[in-house]
């Protein structure tokens, strides 16, 4: 819940219900507890899904992937701290632990690529479908459920039945309205430093853009106004002529990295004409926050990766903005489905949620240097719309 840098030897000691000293006899240190936790995570899941996927040698991969997703969820939300802790936590964590922690993690994605890959084979599975990218995309959609699902108020197991349906056969109903709307990521450029005319203005963008890459690569507890000033290429007390507090240029970070994305998809939304086919528009949205999260915001991409763990004041000054962008998109999906551009079966909210999960978690996993956004946008487009299965012949319409 907190991260692991910002959790002390004491805390944990507390919420054991021990004195802090206790801790040194069960452990040497707080590294060798998040070694047990990580390993422990992801040996959980890893031994659920394996199994779920084992229990059956039927060749119905439609229901393997579905028990597979049930199985992945339950572990994650209902079931196992260690799991969600290890999803939570390891890619902000320091390069020489996650190395250790990689053969079981490669272990895990290869059990996904596997199935996947025998779903394919067996002319179940879609054949213009590359199987890396779509374990990378599935695995991050299920995985950023942990950032928003509440286990206490909604049934896991509705949740995975909702996942599994969308993943498989998609949410398009195959109908538009014919029109066409180019996505675009000026936005992004123009919005790079906004209002930087002034040297000081300049210098203060600086200071903010090294401040959103630090804590999107090591989390706000680990980075310190000594470290954020040296990136910035400043003397460490030079910072308080532009910022009273680290806290301050955090309220600065994260309300920049939502309102480059919320100003960017509300702009490509509304390029279009009152008739225009929905699916352009989605396609348009979604291209438009994958570049601002992969290609050009580091603030977008520190938002997203840290929200999760900050203190619960800092996260409630900034819901408004967060609530006002899934309300775009949850508009934006509720017309469309309107349009009979969507399927009626489906419930806006959680694919929404779905939706934006899965785009959110690519940051922990694509390498923009490597490939491109573009692609990337149009692979998540046209496997939300048309999910991985292979169809049957529906005949028009379809």
């Amino acid at each position: 819940d907190r991260g692991y840098t910002a959790s002390t030897l004491r805390d944990i000691a507390a919420a054991s219900g021990m004195k802090a000293g206790s801790v040194y006899y069960q452990f040497a240190s707080k590294d060798e507890i998040l070694v047990e936790i990580l390993d422990q995570g992801l040996r959980e899941i890893y031994d659920g899904v394996r199994a779920v996927i084992d229990s059956d040698a039927g060749v119905d991969y439609r229901a393997k992937i579905a028990a597979a997703i049930h199985a992945h969820l339950s572990l994650l939300l209902a079931h196992s701290e260690y799991t969600s802790a290890n999803i939570r936590n390891y890619g902000q964590l320091p390069e020489a632990i996650r190395e250790r922690h990689r053969p079981l993690r490669r272990l895990y994605a290869k059990l996904w690529e596997t199935l996947l890959k025998d779903a394919q084979r067996a002319g179940q599975l879609r054949e213009d479908i590359k199987i890396v990218p779509l374990r990378q995309f599935l695995l991050g959609a299920l995985n950023w459920t942990v950032e928003w699902f509440n286990v206490e108020r909604h049934s896991v197991h509705a949740l995975a039945d909702r996942c599994a349906l969308l993943v498989l056969d998609g949410m398009g109903t195959g109908r538009s309205s014919g029109g066409s709307l180019q996505s675009t990521s000026q936005t992004a450029e123009r919005n790079k430093f906004p209002n930087a005319h002034r040297k000081s203005d300049r210098t203060r963008q600086e200071i903010l853009r090294a401040a959103a890459i630090l804590f999107r690569n090591r989390g706000y507890a680990a980075s310190t106004l000594r470290e954020i000033a040296a990136a910035a290429g400043m003397k460490a007390g030079s910072i308080y002529y532009h910022f009273d507090s680290k806290d301050e240029i955090l309220d600065e970070v994260l309300d920049q990295g939502v309102r480059e994305v919320y100003d960017g998809v509300r702009a490509v939304i509304g390029s279009g004409a009152d008739g225009a086919d929905y699916r352009a528009k989605i396609a348009a949205a979604i291209h438009t926050h994958l570049t601002l999260l992969l290609a050009h915001s580091e603030f977008t991409s520190a938002n997203i990766r840290i929200y999760g763990q900050l203190p619960e004041n800092i996260r409630e000054r900034h819901r408004p903005l967060r609530r006002a962008y899934t309300e775009l998109w949850q508009t934006l999906l509720q017309d469309a489905q309107q349009a009979g551009q969507l399927r009626e079966d489906i419930k806006i909210v959680p694919l929404r949620q779905f939706l934006l999960g899965a785009l959110n978690w690519t940051v922990e996993w694509f390498d923009a240097e490597r490939h491109s956004v573009d692609e990337l946008a149009r692979r998540c487009t046209r496997l939300f719309f048309e999910g991985i299965c292979v169809k049957p012949n529906l005949g028009e319409g379809r």
